[in-house]
């Protein structure tokens, strides 16, 4: 196993362009191991991207910050969800 933890048992979230640092390595790690890959199309606001968490059992996911952001100002502005 690698510095994330990525194995076949991973649900990855990629919330980074491709061509972006973060992203260069994720796919072909996702594959080579067996883990599940999940992008997030044309949608990057926080209620998207949290839908995509929760419906897709997402264990990993990797963001610029402009996406955490979102993230988590959908989250502030929801308090009845619980995150953990």
């Amino acid at each position: 196993r690698d510095t994330f933890d990525i194995h076949s048992g991973t649900t990855l979230l990629l919330v980074v362009p491709m061509f972006h640092a973060n992203a260069w390595g994720t796919p072909y790690s996702a594959a080579m191991v067996g883990a599940k890959l999940v992008l997030p199309g044309p949608n990057l606001d926080g209620e998207s991207v949290y839908r995509l968490m929760k419906d897709e059992g997402v264990t990993i996911m990797q963001g610029v910050p402009t996406v955490w952001m979102m993230l988590f100002a959908y989250l502030d502005e929801h308090p009845e969800i619980d995150a953990r």
